[in-house]
Parts: C-alpha cells; structure tokens; sequence
C-alpha cells in the first residue's frame, strides 16, 4: 500500500465525476441526472478509499507515511476550493484517516493539527472532520 494507490483512486473518481458532467450538460433533466452520476462517483470513491486506507491501516504504517499521506488528501481537498462539490467530496473522506491517527508521532500529530485547522475554519468543518482534528489535538500531547 502506499500513496500512488491512493492516488489512483482520487484521479479515477475525478475522471468519472468530470466525464458524467460532460455528458450531462443540458437541461433540468440533464442536471438531475448528472446530480445522481455524481454521487455514484462519490459512493464508489468513498468506499475504494476506505478499503484502501483499511488495508493501510493493518499493515501499522509509520508515523511519516501516514503524515504524507493526510497532508497529500488534504492538498487535494484544498486545491478544488473552487468547485463546492468536489471540495466537499473531497474533505468528506477525510474521515477515514481517523483510524490511521493511532498510527501518528505526537510531533506529526500536532502539525496535521495545526495543517488541518489553518485549511479549515470551524464553520467549514464537518462533524468528522472536527473529530479528525480532535484525535491529531489529543494524540500530539
């Protein structure tokens, strides 16, 4: 497991999500339409990137490589600031490092922390996404 894997889920998701809103570009209908493709997309994003980081997370990474990858999610998250949709899509799945916390230096935790916090103030955050940053805030004392 490493990070390319990952990766390749985030550019497969983004390649359907931008292939559904080619298709789908006209009318009422059409909108309906690319409103359900999308979550699709983002049903089956969500659950490649869950297993992924499961499989990660039972193979007891090391502090670094779990703090590449969190800080290379959120880049991503950060980089479709412009497009709600996928910039919501994006720090939803976010949750699923959580586990992976565990995993984390207390040193490493307390820069994810402050990475997180400074990328998402309290009114942007979702529930998950705030316990995220509790379990980094705890896990860096």
């Amino acid at each position: 497991m490493n990070n390319r894997s990952v990766a390749i889920i985030y550019d497969e998701y983004l390649e359907r999500l931008h292939a559904a809103r080619r298709e789908n570009r006209f009318g009422y209908i059409s909108r309906i339409l690319t409103g359900r493709q999308d979550e699709a997309c983002l049903e089956a994003f969500d659950k490649s990137l869950m297993e992924c980081l499961g499989v990660l997370a039972s193979e007891a990474p090391d502090s670094r490589e779990v703090r590449e990858l969190s800080e290379w999610m959120l880049g991503r998250a950060e980089a479709f600031r412009q497009d709600p949709y996928i910039k919501y899509s994006l720090t939803a799945v976010l949750r699923h490092l959580i586990p992976l916390t565990a995993f984390l230096t207390p040193g490493d935790a307390a820069l994810l922390a402050g990475r997180f916090e400074g990328a998402f103030p309290r009114r942007e955050r979702f529930p998950a996404l705030a316990e995220l940053i509790a379990r980094l805030n705890e896990k860096s004392r």
